[in-house]
């Protein structure tokens, strides 16, 4: 009921501001796209898989030159982790289930691909026999070898990686913990911001479905969003479900739903999305409304 007359309040304040208004102005930004001539693509970017302490699996990649020019590259495997809750990727920091790079054997770390060309890079992962329980994670590089640039002395790299998420079976712990949702009521400016914040207690990582819906006051859809963000062992993450191309203006209805492991929640609130002069206008429309209930009393009064 407080979020219905919330909802009613706000947008009787909104409908008030929008007589005022007699034109938005939307600014208009030129982005420029710049084709490069040198492009690696890896397939898949990801890839996840059960296997037993002392086992092996046999696994490939494949490596796509869909660019305009010929170039070498070469593959190696790297640790995966995450830094914060945004889950910036580091793949430095070695951990206790980050060692998937010391299991991976290639079959050969250099190729060459021509213009149009695929590669298929085979590898070999070894786990040790005495490899813990639960998950572990590395990931599969394919970096081009360095390239110059016509006669600007500048060289260009680039790579592309492939994710992976090894389960050794065990003892295995599948738990998390939902922390909250984030909606704040006023937003300035595009994207707008919903999220959920998920931790993960046990000891492999699992996928979270999450789902966003925003609506204008009269039940039309404006916007949805969905995904399977993954959470890893012992990290928190924040599961953006952002708007990225709201309006500049408008009063708006979201639900937010996260679901993982056997665990559902949800939550929905009344959004304003104005930019920020909009309290200015809104207090002076107010103030002014004041303002003339009182002079038009007074009148009444003579």
């Amino acid at each position: 009921m407080y979020r219905m007359r919330q909802g009613k309040l706000l947008l009787g304040l909104v409908l008030i501001a929008g007589l005022i208004i007699s034109a938005v102005t939307v600014p208009v930004g030129a982005q420029e796209g710049q084709q490069s001539t040198e492009s690696i693509t890896a397939s898949p970017s990801s890839e996840s898989f059960d296997i037993n302490a002392g086992d092996t699996k046999r696994s490939s990649m494949k490596i796509i030159n869909d660019g305009q020019v010929a170039y070498d590259f070469i593959v190696y495997a790297r640790p995966y982790s995450v830094i914060n809750e945004n889950y910036d990727p580091n793949f430095s920091i070695i951990k206790t289930n980050t060692n998937v790079h010391k299991w991976v054997q290639f079959d050969k770390t250099k190729y060459r691909l021509e213009p149009g060309q695929k590669a298929t890079v085979t590898y070999t992962i070894l786990v040790p026999a005495d490899a813990a329980p639960g998950g572990h994670y590395g990931v599969i590089f394919a970096e081009t070898q360095q390239r110059e640039i016509g006669t600007t002395g500048v060289s260009r790299q680039k790579r592309v990686g492939n994710l992976v998420y090894a389960r050794v079976n065990g003892t295995i712990q599948e738990s998390g913990k939902f922390i909250e949702f984030i909606l704040p009521l006023w937003q300035r400016k595009s994207p707008v911001i919903s999220s959920a914040r998920v931790t993960n207690t046990g000891n492999v990582d699992f996928d979270t479905d999450v789902k966003t819906v925003a609506k204008d006051m009269f039940g039309r859809t404006k916007f949805t969003y969905t995904g399977d963000p993954v959470v890893l062992p012992g990290t928190t993450r924040l599961v953006q479900m952002n708007w990225d191309k709201a309006p500049n203006f408008g009063l708006f209805r979201v639900s937010q739903n996260v679901a993982f492991l056997d665990q559902k929640h949800a939550n929905s609130g009344v959004i304003l999305l104005a930019p920020v002069w909009f309290p200015i206008l809104l207090g002076a429309t107010l103030v002014g409304g004041i303002v003339y209930a009182v002079l038009a009393y007074r009148k009444r009064r003579r």
